[in-house]
């Protein structure tokens, strides 16, 4: 299936792509709209046709539908980024003795009272299994 699906281009699509119905694979007719937000590929909407052929309308409800899901990821990752940079400025002042404690336990989202334990460790892939 999945040479099938690199067969068709998906990765480099813009646009909407009709794919046909694949028995061989137990697949139906269904379109499939690439999300970006800009050059950049988030992911891939898939919709199933059915029994009646998609209007203009439809077709054009799903692009729009894409461009909100692409702008929606976009802010979502921009988001996610700009938090885990915050998280690592603080970082850095604590293990420079600054007390950020509050402040980066806001940022994290933990409750403003309670304990905690924070594990530091120099290590590479086998550090969860070493905090196990």
């Amino acid at each position: 299936m999945a040479a099938w699906l690199e067969g068709l281009g998906l990765q480099r699509a813009r646009e909407l792509v009709d794919l046909p119905a694949n028995d061989a694979l137990g697949m139906t007719q269904r379109v499939v709209l690439p999300i970006r937000h800009g050059d950049v590929l988030l992911g891939f909407l898939w919709v199933i046709v059915g029994d009646r052929p998609l209007t203009d309308e439809d077709r054009a409800a799903i692009v729009r539908s894409g461009r909100q899901v692409g702008d929606n990821l976009w802010a979502r990752l921009r988001e996610a980024d700009e938090r885990r940079a915050r998280i690592n400025a603080l970082l850095a002042r604590a293990f420079a003795g600054e007390a950020v404690a509050a402040d980066l336990a806001a940022v994290l989202r933990w409750p403003v009272h309670g304990s905690f334990a924070v594990a530091v460790s120099a290590g590479g892939d086998e550090i969860g299994e070493r905090l196990r």
